[in-house]
């Protein structure tokens, strides 16, 4: 799409939800599902498990339930994202927490040698907590079941992005529909813009990393050894090195959970490029 100020009355949107391989943003894709619609109802559906070319971490089968005999044989990243670029088309991509979906196919677009879209992204958690406030969390699940949207299974591609859709559809029937795409709650961007740029940067291995790190906005892996999953990796972006009487400590955004957080330094056992 062209311009963010084009009307919505004509658009077509895609909702789109993925599963991977981990629970960070390095992670490979394992299934994704979309439904592409308009204001008026529901065009069609796309889904299709992935063989991720690496062992699916138990951790994320035991979210989403996809282990690696699910995936034997199905088609590869490179395979799905030529088939889902041409389904996406033009129309508006939007996902719950988006920026987590946008980066994953970014990556595998970016391994296929493909360049991202520049498709308008609207955040279906950011949607919510301006349209429906007052929920004491903005997860799918609930505000799904607040919404009355009935979701059989949680934590797969389909119904995931059939439940961001129902959520889309509940706010365009509940408001005056915005005159602008750029003027929908949640809208936050360009596909393409969303993604970081890539920046050359060499990592030493020490605490001082961090501080470069934070200098060139760069999103990293980390191994962290505290929290409520110790040694599994996850995808920062740092923000912020500051002391205390305690010790040393960093803020930084986890793009696993899309939340701000506040780390020690000494419980950072490893910090590598995705």
């Amino acid at each position: 799409m062209d311009d963010k100020a084009c009307g919505i009355g004509s658009a077509v949107f895609c909702a789109v939800d993925v599963e991977t391989s981990g629970l960070y943003m390095g992670s490979r894709l394992v299934e994704l599902g979309a439904v592409r619609f308009t204001p008026l109802g529901i065009l069609d559906e796309y889904h299709t498990l992935v063989d991720p070319m690496e062992p699916i971490q138990w951790q994320a089968t035991e979210i989403h339930g996809i282990t690696d005999e699910m995936v034997r044989g199905c088609p590869c990243p490179t395979e799905v994202m030529e088939d889902f670029t041409s389904y996406l088309g033009d129309a508006v991509f939007i996902a719950h927490n988006a920026r987590f979906d946008v980066r994953v196919i970014a990556s595998e677009l970016a391994r296929a040698g493909t360049s991202p879209p520049a498709n308008h992204v609207v955040d279906t958690v950011l949607l919510a907590r301006r349209a429906f406030p007052g929920m004491p969390n903005y997860r799918l699940g609930t505000i799904a079941s607040h919404l009355g949207i009935r979701q059989d299974v949680h934590h797969r591609g389909l119904p995931d992005a059939v439940a961001a859709m129902e959520i889309f559809r509940r706010y365009l029937r509940g408001a005056p529909a915005p005159a602008a795409i750029g003027e929908i709650p949640g809208y936050i961007g360009v596909f393409s813009g969303l993604v970081p740029a890539t920046v050359e940067v060499e990592l030493s291995g020490a605490a001082s990393d961090l501080y470069l790190l934070v200098e060139k906005k760069v999103v990293v892996e980390m191994i962290y050894g505290g929290g409520t999953s110790p040694g599994v990796p996850r995808m920062i972006t740092p923000l912020q090195v500051f002391c205390q009487e305690s010790g040393e400590y960093f803020r930084a955004y986890c793009h696993r959970t899309g939340m701000v957080k506040t780390f020690r330094v000494d419980r950072v056992i490893e910090l590598r490029l995705p």
